[in-house]
């Protein structure tokens, strides 16, 4: 196996170790996009249609990532927080694998691969990081330069006195 595969599997492989570590405590981080498809993967793998009581969709979004959520529910016999994590584990590691395999395709440098495969898991984790914070410390305030900022995961939201 030369260089470029090593590296290619041991950073898809740190990445899954990476993801399984920033998630232990809270298993995914939850938005209102993440519960909607965690309440369709829970009707699909109940049998009900994934419509409320007047026949709407309660999915907005496509529902292939709720179906696969379901899917590997099913197959690894678990909840489907546990199945969410184990398929973002696969998605991962898919994409670590063929981010490298386009760097090789390029014939990058080795370490060129390395700087960007670090860029990647880094980028990832820092990300990994804000939102275990924000869910760990749900009810603090961070403020900055004197005004009533509350940093959330994308964007601030201004608060007024």
């Amino acid at each position: 196996m030369n260089k470029n595969r090593i590296i290619a599997m041991s950073f898809a492989i740190l990445s899954v170790i990476t993801l399984l570590y920033c998630t232990q405590e809270y298993h995914l981080g939850f938005s209102p996009d993440s519960i909607s498809y965690r309440d369709a993967a829970q009707k699909i793998i109940e049998g009900d249609v994934i419509t409320d009581r007047y026949g709407n969709i309660i999915n907005r979004w496509p529902p292939i990532y709720s179906i696969s959520i379901a899917g590997v529910s099913t197959l690894f016999n678990c909840g489907v927080l546990e199945g969410a994590t184990y398929l973002n584990c696969i998605l991962i590691f898919i994409l670590f694998l063929l981010f490298n395999k386009s760097i090789i395709r390029f014939g990058i440098s080795v370490s060129l691969q390395l700087i960007l495969n670090l860029k990647l898991l880094f980028s990832y984790l820092f990300f990994q990081y804000l939102m275990y914070f924000f869910l760990k410390y749900p009810n603090e305030s961070l403020y900055l330069q004197n005004r009533n900022y509350i940093i959330t995961k994308r964007n601030y939201v201004v608060i007024e006195p």
